[in-house]
C-alpha cells in the first residue's frame, strides 16, 4: 500500500526519493509539534492548532516540497518585478502570485495569533517561516528565490496580525457592553 502511494507520488510530482523523504518527515514533524503545543491549551485551541498544523503541512507542500527540482538555482532580486511584469504583460498569473503569497501568510498569521495570543511571537514565527521557504527554494532548486515573495508574505503577515488585533478589540468591546 505505502509502496504504491510512494511510487505514485514520485511519478506525479517528479521528485527524487530524498526529496520525498524530507518532505514527509517535515510535514509529520509539523503536525506532531502542533499537536504537542496545543495540548497545553483548551479544546478550541487544540482544534485550531490541529487545523493550523495541517494548513502548514499543505502550505509547505505547495510552496516548497511539492515542487519539482529545477536544473539550476533561480532568483529574482529586483523589487516589485512581479507587479511590474503583470502590468506590462497583462498576464493575470503574476497578479495571482502576489495574491496567493499575501493570502497564505495572512491565514497563517491569523492561526498563530489565535494560538499564541502574542502578536510579536506570531510575526516572528511567520517571518521565520517565510524566510525558511524562500531560502530552501533557492538551496534545493525548488522554485525561485524572490524578494517580491518576501515582501508579499510580510504584507500578509501584517494584515493578518492587524485583523486579529482589531477583532480582539471589537470582541472585548462587545463583551464589556454585555
Amino acid at each position: 500500500m505505502f509502496a504504491k502511494l510512494y511510487s505514485e507520488f514520485i511519478r506525479l510530482y517528479d521528485v527524487d526519493k530524498l526529496h520525498f523523504f524530507i518532505s514527509i518527515c517535515i510535514m509529520v514533524s509539523i503536525i506532531v509539534v502542533g499537536v504537542i503545543l496545543v495540548r497545553k491549551y483548551a479544546k478550541d485551541k487544540i482544534i485550531v492548532g490541529s487545523l493550523a498544523s495541517v494548513y502548514v503541512a499543505f502550505m509547505l507542500h505547495y510552496m516548497l516540497f511539492g515542487r519539482p527540482f529545477q536544473a539550476e538555482r533561480t532568483y529574482e532580486l529586483e523589487l516589485f518585478w512581479t507587479i511590474r511584469t503583470a502590468v506590462e504583460t497583462g498576464n493575470l498569473l503574476y497578479y495571482w502570485y502576489v495574491v496567493v503569497n499575501i493570502a497564505v501568510f495572512f491565514i497563517f498569521t491569523l492561526f498563530m495569533c489565535y494560538l499564541t495570543s502574542n502578536s510579536k511571537m506570531s510575526i516572528s514565527v511567520a517571518l521565520s517561516l517565510s524566510v525558511f521557504i524562500e531560502v530552501n527554494q533557492f538551496i534545493f532548486k525548488l522554485g525561485m528565490f524572490e524578494f517580491d515573495d518576501l515582501i508579499n508574505n510580510v504584507i500578509g503577515i501584517v494584515m493578518g496580525c492587524m485583523i486579529f488585533v482589531i477583532a480582539k478589540k471589537v470582541e472585548t468591546g462587545i463583551s464589556k457592553i454585555k
